[in-house]
């Protein structure tokens, strides 16, 4: 678990409804959670077998080759991803753990010397910021679409639902205490709730990314919006204004395009 800690932000990737294989691939992600990763690689593969275009499933795959100490397995399947999927969310990842493979005082580590470390390590990914185009892997609930690990401030994550019809990105209360977004006096806007028109603060976020793509600047209203499939508020329009957005729904995926 410790050492899964030390990767986080390489192999946390967006889940979503795969077009086949989806209860082996779930079987998977269930043992890949609990650390038991010879059995994830397991129901991985056996998916990839039916569904070999998903980059999201090769990346599970070979995180649990990694895991599972099988180094050169591992940087196989992420160099495919970065060849055949360059402009995916996963891709993008890929390359940030086979530049990690690159050092090798990072894999010659035995394990409980990688543990070790990584109880001090820093989770934080620092994405390439130079990419104009990218796709992201949306997790789909009953018709809401999730983007998951969106970086606030350059230090702390959050899943927050994509929402274009919402004029302001909104974080919860919660998540703006963590961020110390009420620092400075906010201002207000009238929103309507279950309750009715209430008004809420809006705050400037220093930065927002996702995935590489860097907004400064946001304005975001401080309001709860439910905590729905472990979500800390919305993806609006105050980031999504800055870039072409296409979202294709059967594949899953927020495309976004630097204006």
């Amino acid at each position: 678990m410790k050492l899964r800690n030390f990767l986080f932000g390489f192999f946390i990737i967006i889940l979503f409804q795969l077009p086949c294989s989806a209860d082996v691939f779930n079987r998977g992600i269930y043992f890949f959670n609990r650390g038991n990763y010879i059995r994830s690689e397991k129901y991985f593969e056996e998916a990839l077998s039916t569904t070999p275009q998903s980059a999201t499933l090769r990346y599970y795959y070979a995180a649990s080759l990694f895991y599972n100490q099988k180094f050169e397995q591992a940087k196989e399947q992420f160099t495919y991803i970065v060849d055949n999927y360059p402009s995916s969310d996963a891709a993008i990842k890929s390359i940030k753990v086979i530049n990690y493979m690159k050092d090798s005082t990072n894999i010659n580590r035995n394990r409980k010397e990688r543990i070790a470390i990584s109880q001090n390590s820093n989770p934080a990914v620092n994405y390439p910021t130079n990419h104009k185009k990218i796709e992201i892997d949306l997790a789909c609930y009953h018709g809401s679409m999730v983007v998951n690990n969106v970086l606030f401030n350059n230090s702390t994550y959050a899943n927050l639902i994509l929402d274009t019809g919402a004029s302001y990105t909104v974080i919860s209360r919660d998540f703006a205490n963590k961020l110390g977004a009420y620092i400075g006096t906010p201002g207000y806007v009238k929103v309507t709730t279950a309750n009715g028109t209430v008004d809420a603060p809006v705050v400037k976020i220093k930065s927002i990314e996702v995935s590489g793509m860097v907004v400064e600047n946001v304005d975001a209203v401080i309001q709860d919006t439910g905590g729905l499939f472990n979500t800390s508020g919305l993806l609006g329009m105050s980031f999504l204004d800055k870039f072409k957005v296409t979202i294709d729904k059967q594949a899953g995926k927020l495309i976004l395009e630097k204006n």
